[in-house]
């Protein structure tokens, strides 16, 4: 996401929560409670929705990080809960655990896009001494530490004005992680 996301209970407010700057990608948890020898649905039943305490939880007018406890529907005992997340992550077991038992899902939420970089930092010893290699590093991120990975050679721009000799060629992306060196 790339809005800020806030806990937040404003069932008592006069007017409905405004979900409108969480529009970015979200995940969406469902499922049917039901009972465990006949198979139906128990309506209205509990259920405690848990994850990484980055992961925001909303269903309705409650909205609150790591878990969030809802009641299945009361015509058929299924369950819907939004997700959101600044933070990338794959494969983030969520667990959903009503009366008792529990089943998990896993959710992912994608790297920062490229147009979100707004950190560089660089990476660089004081001093080297002759005959030596110094490396120099850098890496981007978005405004929540989440690696910014650049693969259009557009996109980034590297040159070296000093002393020394360049080994290899100058980066034009970052990998995975955000990060770029020279050496």
């Amino acid at each position: 996401a790339t809005t800020v996301t806030s806990a937040s209970d404003t069932r008592n407010a006069e007017t409905a929560a405004d979900f409108s700057a969480e529009t970015d990608p979200m995940a969406t948890i469902t499922g049917t409670v039901k009972d465990g020898f006949t198979g139906v649905g128990q309506n209205g039943a509990s259920v405690t929705i848990s994850g990484d305490s980055s992961i925001l939880f909303r269903a309705g007018t409650l909205s609150s990080f790591g878990s969030i406890t809802v009641f299945a529907s009361a015509s058929d005992g299924t369950f819907s809960v939004a997700a959101y997340s600044n933070k990338a992550q794959i494969n983030s077991v969520v667990t959903a655990t009503p009366s008792g038992a529990s089943t998990t899902t896993k959710v992912t939420f994608g790297d920062a896009a490229v147009t979100t970089g707004t950190s560089l930092v660089l990476t660089a010893p004081t001093s080297a001494l002759p005959s030596s290699t110094m490396t120099l590093k850098a890496k981007l991120t978005d405004k929540f530490g989440n690696a910014v990975t650049v693969t259009d050679t557009a996109d980034i721009k590297v040159t070296y004005v000093g002393p020394g000799i360049v080994f290899g060629s100058l980066p034009q992306v970052t990998d995975i992680n955000g990060e770029l060196s020279v050496a």
